[in-house]
């Protein structure tokens, strides 16, 4: 049990710190299967000119197989209070008076 804690602890910790690299590998991975299951539908007489675009359909768009994997390995939580932030500080910057004084209420 404390093992498994800590495995996903360090999992986590080691996702907050690499996200570009973890980007990086979910789009490697997903152009290698389009790739490797672009063959197979030429062979199962889909046109060579479709079978790309019929791989890429089947297995989705890389960002949202990335929001998918985020959210799976528990990482949701961090994203969303990032997104509120740099939604916040957007909104700050260009010129949300309500919002600079929210803030310096606080």
């Amino acid at each position: 049990m404390i093992v498994q804690l800590w495995f996903r602890l360090l999992s986590w910790w080691s996702a907050l710190l690499h996200c570009g690299l973890i980007d990086d590998d979910i789009e490697t991975e997903l152009q290698f299967h389009i790739d490797s299951n672009t063959p197979q539908l030429i062979e199962g007489d889909v046109a060579a000119e479709r079978a790309g675009r019929r791989a890429r359909i089947e297995f989705g768009r890389a960002d949202v197989q990335k929001e998918r994997y985020r959210s799976a390995i528990g990482l949701w939580p961090f994203d969303e209070i990032v997104g509120d932030q740099r939604y916040g500080l957007r909104s700050l910057f260009w010129g949300n008076k309500s919002v600079y004084d929210a803030l310096t209420e606080l």
